[in-house]
């Protein structure tokens, strides 16, 4: 608010009643971001690196998904992706830089790349937010070693029809769903197990 362009890693508190969504204009690194307002924030291609708390109300949201954008957890303390923080769900490109890990809570529409540079993305353990990582990429997309804690997800979907391969022996906790005309790779040598149950909408190629 106030028109004033914040200080490297600031804490942002939104208008409660901003006219417009807030643009990044070029990469910008921050501590807590604090959203009452229905508008978003845009990353519009740049990197947004959060070292705090997503404190979103009354439908508050990042807008990840276009081509370019990155979001970077960098926090010194655990963080955590509340339930709808990205707007459809989606972000381009996900960074994990937090030794304490970051929990997902919710859905997550993931467009291009995870990296985990230090600490790893928890998609399984808070169970009450049912975590359920979707592959959506329209370039072929990867299930790399440690990236996620304990190399599991609670619910995978594969919405991606250029094909997502699995590089690792991984587990899915839940479910494991492959959408009609998508495909998924497990490279010989590797194993994916799934404790609960497989919905294969593409079909013998899925």
């Amino acid at each position: 608010s106030a028109n004033a362009l914040p200080a490297v890693d600031a804490n942002i508190i939104f208008d409660n009643v901003p006219l417009n969504d807030c643009h990044l204009d070029l990469d910008r690194s921050v501590t807590d971001i604090t959203n009452a307002s229905s508008k978003s924030l845009v990353t519009n291609g740049y990197k947004l690196t959060v070292k705090g708390t997503l404190i979103f109300t009354n439908g508050a949201q990042i807008d990840a998904s276009l081509a370019s954008s990155t979001v970077d957890f960098t926090g010194a303390l655990a963080q955590s992706i509340p339930p709808g923080a990205f707007k459809n769900d989606e972000v381009f490109n996900l960074v994990v830089n937090n030794a304490n890990n970051v929990f997902l809570n919710g859905t997550l529409n993931l467009l291009n790349t995870l990296t985990t540079t230090l600490g790893r993305l928890d998609a399984s353990t808070n169970t009450y937010y049912i975590p359920t990582v979707i592959y959506a990429g329209s370039a072929a997309q990867s299930l790399e070693a440690n990236q996620y804690l304990s190399d599991k997800i609670y619910n995978l979907v594969i919405d991606n029809g250029t094909g997502v391969s699995v590089n690792t022996n991984f587990t899915v906790d839940n479910t494991l769903t492959i959408n009609s005309g998508k495909l998924l790779n497990i490279n010989s040598g590797k194993l994916l197990s799934v404790s609960g149950t497989i919905i294969n909408n593409a079909g013998i190629p899925g």
